[in-house]
């Protein structure tokens, strides 16, 4: 991970006015890191070149509420993981519904409907779980468990310590599995 801007912060008060030379020095210095931190994920040139695309639309996009927040670059891996776990979702439930048409020629069979229908409804649990998670929790959630990355990894990219990580982690476990058992308990 390249070496901190200068001022970053100042970088990102600047592109809450409109400033769009700040935008430039942002976009130049976080280009490389995002697209090589979104392709870890997604796994496809393409597609991560896309979603850093977006990302940085989002700072433009976003920029008149940067101003007083205090903004930086871990605000930009936070979006560009949320548009990676998005893609990643979309692409997963895609792949299972294409597969599901795959091997059931003809008219699909009773079990294998049911077998669909009960694991895109845990998947769609398990998300909603996830959203319930406050933002950070959230992200340390989906860079742990959906992207693979180390606790050191995590803190350096969102700027905290791997103790917050760690804790932050275990809080996101429980908090899951316990609206999980609590979403199967009113379905079945």
């Amino acid at each position: 991970m390249a070496a901190p801007i200068d001022n970053e912060i100042l970088l990102f008060r600047q592109i809450g006015e409109g400033n769009e030379i700040a935008f430039r020095k942002v976009y130049d210095h976080y280009y490389r890191q995002l697209h090589g931190f979104v392709l870890k994920a997604v796994k496809s040139d393409p597609v991560a070149e896309e979603i850093v695309q977006e990302t940085f639309a989002r700072l433009w996009e976003n920029r008149k509420a940067l101003g007083d927040k205090g903004y930086s670059g871990p605000w930009l891996f936070r979006v560009a993981a949320n548009l990676s776990y998005d893609y990643i979702r979309k692409a997963a439930n895609e792949a299972k519904y294409f597969n599901l048409l795959a091997t059931t020629p003809g008219e699909p069979s009773n079990n294998n409907v049911t077998e669909y229908i009960e694991s895109v409804q845990s998947n769609n649990l398990l998300y909603e779980a996830i959203e319930q998670l406050p933002p950070q929790r959230r992200t340390i959630f989906q860079l742990s468990r959906l992207k693979g990355l180390s606790h050191q990894e995590i803190s350096q990219y969102l700027n905290i310590s791997e103790n917050t990580v760690k804790n932050q982690l275990v809080t996101a476990l429980k908090a899951v599995r316990q609206f999980m058992n609590d979403a199967t308990r009113i379905f079945f």
